[in-house]
């Protein structure tokens, strides 16, 4: 019986000290394990901080490579222009010559200061200088008709006509203004309409626009061209689709005076509204209203410059009909415009094109006339128009404006959310004028604490770190019974990841815990923040809003009158629709 106390004594105590130094291992392992946490805990911190510093970089980067971009667009656009005009003095420097000319003529001859054989030896040489260019015979016509040569006028005249019959027949309807021929400027206008399609005018219609609005062909030439005008807008709108086509037209001439919203405007809206784009929408479409009584209110303030004589008024007219209205010219003076744009946009290449196919209409060789007039009135530095055509234009178009303003208001007005939508983070709730803010925080308070508990939950030991801990034990046990260091070791390290995965889960819990404290703190002010905006942006949408019923009487106001002509003859007139 001693015997075999003793044996089991000694079986207990060797077992107690393999056990001791399991302790001892396990303790040990512990502590390495709790070093290596550390570590793992400051490689995680100086990860966190790295991927904060690689997406600053990131973005500091893209904003650089988008700068640069603009950068090389605005070098690429200013040397770019300087070819371009460059190219464009090559290719009609010539014309310039022979444009400058045409005025040129008729200043020294009111003056009596050059002699005809000079005028006619000029006149000819432009004539063998620049083939095929339709005002060189228009030219050569002028100097013969001032020389009573009327054999060679009517035969150059015919020429220009050949080359160009728009532009010779309003050439010479204007000429004959000028010479106060009326039967002749009238048989010209006559030709000149007789040329023309409503729907397919060439551009250089602006300039006969312009003769009416400032009374330059006088009262007959003024009903004549009323007459016309009325006829083709007839012609027009029996046409299926006109009146449509017109709202549709004016709603996009209209839509592109609408403003942009600044950049720091409605930063938290911007952040965390969901419709923000639908927001920003209907933001930019009430501040339009104002925009556009600016816009028109300028186009009738004070009064127009009038020219000192007919002769004066006719030549600025001659001009722009020489200068700005040749087809061959058209696709340099767009890439010239697209390239100003650029410029002005200080390389901004989207929005320069933006701008361009805002005006593009005002620069196709072909327009109707209810395009023309809309081109006018809204792009009148890119159509050649003058402020009394803009007035003339505007009149005309009132009706069409009105139409189209409301189509532009009841669009608007449908698109305001009647609940704006705020999303922070996972967090998700609604809002009408941000009268609902106290259910609202407290919904976010409720939202975080059950989100907390639902990770919280989420985070249990895997089931294979169990598997570790029993293994491990085991054939830890195993191990120091058979004396195996290979079976210990592997023994320990099953362990050790049970104790390494319970660690990771305790400090995982802290992050969370860390990660919705801090949303519990920041989340009610960036609410409140949110629901301040909308507050603000409600305000602001009726501000605007209010003013449409404003602009819509100012357009009711607008009659024929406030374009009221001044002629060249005595009295003055009115061009009634």
């Amino acid at each position: 019986m001693s015997e075999e106390l003793t044996i089991s004594r000694a079986d207990l105590s060797a077992i107690e000290g393999g056990l001791a130094a399991l302790g001892t291992e396990v303790g040990s392992l512990a502590h390495s394990v709790n070093q290596v946490g550390n570590k793992v805990e400051e490689m995680s911190e100086e990860v966190s901080s790295t991927q904060k510093t690689l997406d600053k970089l990131a973005a500091d980067f893209e904003a650089f490579v988008q700068a640069d971009l603009m950068a090389k667009e605005l070098q690429l656009a200013q040397t770019r222009i300087i070819e371009v005009r460059q190219l464009f003095e090559k290719e009609f420097g010539q014309y310039d010559e022979v444009r400058r000319l045409t005025s040129g003529i008729l200043q020294a001859t009111d003056l009596g200061i050059v002699r005809s054989d000079t005028i006619k030896r000029l006149s000819e040489e432009k004539m063998l200088t620049s083939v095929r260019y339709w005002l060189c015979p228009g030219l050569i016509s002028l100097s013969a008709w001032l020389s009573n040569d009327r054999p060679l006028a009517e035969k150059a005249m015919v020429e220009a006509v050949k080359r160009d019959d728009n532009k010779a027949s309003l050439y010479f309807a204007l000429i004959s203004r000028r010479g106060n021929r009326r039967q002749a400027s009238a048989a010209w206008l006559q030709r000149f309409f007789s040329l023309q399609d409503p729907v397919d005018l060439d551009r250089e219609l602006v300039v006969l626009i312009d003769a009416v609005a400032s009374g330059v062909f006088g009262a007959e030439g003024r009903s004549l061209c009323a007459r016309q005008f009325d006829i083709w807008l007839k012609e027009l709108s029996e046409r299926a689709g006109f009146t449509e086509q017109q709202r549709d037209r004016w709603s996009q001439a209209l839509a592109s005076k609408e403003p942009s919203l600044r950049a720091d405007e409605y930063p938290y809206l911007r952040k965390y509204c969901p419709i923000w784009d639908q927001l920003d929408a209907s933001l930019r479409g009430s501040r339009l209203h104002k925009a556009l009584h600016a816009f028109f209110e300028n186009i009738f303030a004070g009064e127009i410059p009038s020219s000192a004589s007919l002769a004066d008024a006719v030549d600025d007219m001659l001009d722009k009909l020489v200068t700005d209205y040749d087809k061959d010219e058209l696709p340099m003076r767009r890439d010239l415009q697209l390239l100003e744009f650029i410029i002005a946009e200080k390389g901004d290449k989207v929005a320069a094109q933006r701008r361009c196919d805002v005006v593009k209409q005002a620069l196709e060789a072909k327009q109707s006339f209810t395009q023309l007039i809309t081109n006018a009135a809204m792009h009148p530095e890119i159509a050649g128009a003058t402020k009394a055509s803009q007035r003339f234009a505007v009149a005309m178009s009132r009706d069409w404006i009105v139409a189209a303003h409301d189509d532009l208001t009841a669009k608007n007005r449908a698109g305001v959310p009647r609940e704006i939508p705020i999303k922070i983070e996972s967090w998700d709730g609604k809002t009408q004028a941000g009268e609902n803010e106290t259910e609202l925080l407290e919904s976010v308070k409720s939202h975080w604490v059950a989100e907390e508990a639902k990770r919280i939950a989420t985070i249990v030991l895997s089931p294979i770190n169990w598997v570790a801990l029993v293994l491990g034990g085991l054939v830890t046990v195993y191990g120091l019974w058979n004396k195996s260091p290979f079976l210990i070791v592997v023994g320990l390290a099953g362990i050790g990841w049970y104790f390494y995965g319970k660690w990771k889960l305790d400090q995982t819990k802290v992050q969370v815990q860390t990660q919705f404290n801090n949303l519990r703190e920041t989340s009610p002010k960036i609410l409140k923040a949110v629901l301040a905006e909308v507050v603000d942006w409600r305000k602001d949408y009726a501000a605007g809003d209010a003013q449409a019923d404003e602009l819509r009487k100012y357009f009711g106001s607008i009659t024929t009158e406030q374009h009221m002509l001044t002629s060249f003859d005595s009295g003055r007139s009115v061009l009634n629709k």
